[in-house]
């Protein structure tokens, strides 16, 4: 799918390297729902789902605690939740480790796989990641991982329609990884990739510039 535009004029002006990750514009069920000004039971979840034949995706209330027995006898009593190893079997880069259980996991799968670790700059709740300070330990666990290949850091600051509200905690990314010694950062989607490119990102998560603004229903 060719770039928009505007958005390949910004990079290519810039004279730096860099990657591109698509994907339809998104964000957690819960935030969702808040924004909208609505209850969770409003907005859908998926849980991914398989059994013998292969993968299925439920689609759940955003506020629904699943009591899995429970599905379980609506769909069948074959039916599993499906494990990190076969998220490691579907993807080839994580950017969501944050931890050293989830690294072991990943790594358990035996598919050699790209790791980014997420760090949490933001106070935001509805934001997750690795404390700052517990990367260094988070680093040798995941290097300790025969199976896993690790390229940097990814945040996600809090959603602002200003650009220019994410340029500390891009920096701040910025200099853990260079504190740290690791090359790759992916931070930046649509409305700020200006300013995270600007801060040094190799890696922006493009969506809207991609395939427009969400309708509205």
């Amino acid at each position: 799918m060719a770039i928009a535009l505007t958005l390949q004029k910004y990079l290519d002006a810039k004279n730096v390297r860099y990657d591109l990750m698509s994907h339809k514009p998104t964000s957690s069920s819960m935030e969702t729902a808040e924004v909208c000004h609505v209850s969770g039971d409003c907005i859908a979840k998926g849980v991914l789902l398989r059994d013998e034949t292969g993968y299925a995706l439920a689609i759940l209330p955003a506020s629904h605690h699943i009591r899995f027995s429970a599905l379980k006898s609506q769909l069948g009593e074959d039916v599993e939740l499906a494990s990190e190893y076969e998220a490691a079997e579907l993807f080839q880069v994580i950017q969501t480790v944050d931890s050293a259980k989830l690294a072991r996991r990943l790594d358990a799968s035996g598919r050699d796989l790209d790791v980014m670790l997420e760090v949490k700059l933001s106070e935001e709740d509805a934001k997750s990641g690795a404390d700052p300070a517990d990367l260094p330990p988070l680093i040798e666990a995941v290097r300790a991982c025969s199976h896993l290949r690790l390229l940097g850091l990814m945040t996600m600051p809090p959603w602002s329609e200003d650009p220019e509200a994410p340029r500390a905690i891009f920096r701040r990314l910025r200099e853990l990884a260079e504190e740290l010694g690791l090359k790759h950062l992916s931070m930046g989607m649509s409305n700020d990739l200006e300013t995270a490119v600007e801060e040094g990102s190799t890696c922006v998560r493009v969506g809207t510039a991609l395939f427009g603004k969400r309708k509205k229903p």
